[in-house]
């Protein structure tokens, strides 16, 4: 990159630049609504332009930082060099030359120290490849899952009981046996005389079960009656052979993998941060002129002027000797400060980007202004202008018109200031747009509050006989009306504390209306009326929503909640 140009103000007599600036200014002029000005640069005598860059300086520092660790794994016979640093002591991190990031960006590698690798005997198997099994603990055996180590299990047949109910008494130990026997029935007459008839009927008796000896139930045959079979994994003995280990009670060591020496090596960690400290070098000219600069400079667009790298920046590399100087030193200082044994600078790199801006000095009307014109994109700032000179005729005004008791056109007058929107009057516009916008709701408020008060001296006597004495409702919620129903005689206090809350929406709902309107009634007066007749209106509406409402049974939700209160309380 060619050697930059840094000045700190520069007299700027391009015709080029005279008409980019007077473009610029007839842009800025027609953009702004409110104001008799639209074609300014026709109107104003251009004196000086002069230009008032502004640099941002910017240092990256790439730091290092190395921690020492060790490692092992296992050893495979590797080729590994002789023997170097034998223990920590005799390392030093810093004497490595490691690589550097070509790039300013968070990295972190890892490094072998060669010569620290040495075969070492595994720690953990102490050599012999093998530990003790964890799950049998070197006694090759385990507690039998099947049986819980107790060598029994449950006999499936009897459930564990020892016996079933025998299914030739089905568990009552006797049985039903038939017999026949004659029984008298009638006499029939043969000739003169009258014989008894019998006929045969059929009797049961009790005897003993056989197939169980009157015991109801018979020995299970599959466990002999005991309710448990002996285990079938572990035949018995309560335990069983460890698979993990094969019944050895070792397993292959896990830290050497079975090779019972490990290769142990010292590492380096480098972690490589980049830290980067800039600042904006502003003239000074450019803040007395406009305070608007210092809060939108960030958003401008800037160019690249000069760019250099280094392992340590000195004066070399810098740009050549300019009023910026300091500042630069200074962003290093910050650098070299943060520099130390394990956080050292490995890599630094300067840039500086420059914002162009304008100064216009010019006259209107024999009165003298300053502007400036920021960054490529023509920015237009300006504290004191012809425009905000009118503004603040226009605020001059609208205070007046505050003071008068002229609140709706004072308002009028604020917001087009905020239309407007020169940077230094920005809060006294705010300010009196609060304040006008809230002597004009006081009356708003008056209104809705007369509003509420003489709806709920009319509706709520109506309501009260209406839910009491009629309460329509639709066929299928006629039992609301039932004397019987036990929601019956809360439902009318019910639905008369639900429409005084339906009055206090009606109260919020006509502020709302009368607020939001894009025009204001001048008379306080009017705008009084105007909000109680609204309030009245929306209070009005919604008791008829309610009524209706309630003709379809919704509101039984409101009685219950009511009850459910009135219950608990």
């Amino acid at each position: 990159m060619a050697t930059p140009s840094i000045y700190k103000e520069m007299s700027n007599t391009n015709p080029v630049t005279v008409i980019a600036v007077s473009n610029a200014i007839n842009s800025w002029a027609a953009s702004i609504p409110n104001h008799p000005y639209k074609n300014l640069s026709k109107e104003i005598d251009i004196k000086e332009i002069i230009s008032l860059p502004t640099y941002i300086a910017r240092v990256t520092t790439l730091y290092q930082s190395r921690r020492l660790y060790s490692t092992s794994e296992p050893y495979k016979h590797q080729n590994i060099p002789p023997l170097k640093y034998q223990d920590q002591s005799r390392i030093d991190i810093q004497s490595f030359n490691l690589p550097v990031s070509e790039i300013f960006a968070k990295n972190v590698s890892n490094y072998t120290i060669e010569g620290s690798q040495q075969v070492v005997q595994c720690p953990t198997c102490h050599g012999t490849g093998n530990t003790t099994c964890p799950q049998c603990n070197g006694k090759k055996e385990i507690t039998c899952d099947t049986c819980g180590g107790s060598g029994k299990i449950r006999c499936n047949s009897c459930g564990g009981q020892g016996n079933h109910r025998c299914s030739v008494c089905n568990g009552t130990g006797y049985k039903e046996v038939p017999y026949t026997q004659e029984v008298f029935d009638t006499y029939k007459w043969v000739g003169d005389q009258s014989i008894p008839v019998y006929r045969k009927q059929t009797f049961y008796r009790r005897e003993s079960c056989p197939s169980c000896n009157s015991k109801g139930y018979k020995e299970c045959a599959s466990c002999n009656g005991k309710g448990a079979k002996t285990c079938p994994d572990c035949s018995g003995q309560g335990r069983v052979k460890c698979s993990k280990c094969s019944a050895t009670g070792v397993v292959t060591c896990k830290t050497c993998n079975g090779n019972k020496k490990m290769l142990h090596k010292w590492n380096i960690e480098q972690t490589e941060s980049p830290l980067s400290e800039g600042q904006y070098i502003i003239n000074s000219k450019l803040a007395t002129v406009t305070k608007e600069y210092s809060s939108k400079v960030q958003q401008l667009k800037r160019k690249s002027i000069f760019s250099k790298s280094a392992s340590k920046l000195t004066k070399e590399h810098l740009p050549p000797e300019s009023f910026i100087e300091t500042q630069i030193n200074q962003l290093l200082s910050k650098s070299d400060s943060k520099n130390s044994a394990n956080h050292k600078i490995t890599k630094q790199k300067i840039e500086v980007e420059v914002i162009d801006n304008l100064l216009v000095n010019y006259t209107f009307k024999g009165e003298s202004y300053s502007l400036v014109i920021a960054g490529s994109e023509m920015m237009v700032m300006a504290s004191k202008s012809p425009i905000a000179e009118f503004e603040k005729g226009i605020l001059q005004q609208a205070a007046r018109e505050l003071r008068n008791g002229n609140e709706t056109e004072a308002y009028k007058l604020y917001k087009e200031c905020r239309q407007i929107d020169s940077f230094d009057q920005r809060e006294e516009v705010s300010q009196g747009i609060k304040k006008s916008f809230a002597r004009i709701t006081k009356y708003h408020k008056k209104g809705a509050l007369l509003g509420v008060v003489i709806s709920a001296i009319v509706f709520i006597p109506l309501l009260w006989h209406y839910y009491h004495n009629i309460n329509k409702v639709l066929g299928y919620v006629k039992f609301m009306n039932d004397p019987g129903f036990f929601l019956h005689n809360h439902h009318p206090w019910a639905m008369l504390l639900f429409s005084l809350l339906f009055q206090y929406s009606a109260y919020q709902a006509g502020i709302q209306t009368m607020d939001s309107s894009e025009k204001f009634i001048k008379n306080r007066n009017t705008r009084t009326i105007v909000a109680m007749m609204a309030t009245i209106m929306l209070a009005a509406l919604l008791q008829a929503t309610m009524i209706f409402l309630n003709a379809t049974g919704f509101t039984l939700i409101f009685t219950f909640l009511v009850w459910i209160f009135t219950f608990w309380v």
